[in-house]
């Protein structure tokens, strides 16, 4: 019998690599949206991309500017 783990999308590694994607950028914005009730558009306009979490080599990266 093979045993399956399910990854609940509470785990925050999960949560982050989900959620921390470039596909996933319209989707945490509509999120956000309909949380807060902000408007998408002033959440689009003022997104920042926080770098926790990211390894030494994905830092390097955005340093470089790819």
């Amino acid at each position: 019998m093979i045993e399956e783990k399910i990854i609940p999308m509470t785990y925050d590694k999960m949560f982050k690599s989900v959620l921390k994607s470039k596909e996933a950028g319209k989707y945490l914005i509509d999120i956000i949206g309909e949380i807060t009730g902000l408007p998408k558009e002033k959440i689009r306009k003022d997104i920042k991309k926080d770098a926790t979490g990211l390894s030494k080599e994905e830092l390097e990266r955005l340093d470089n500017g790819n």
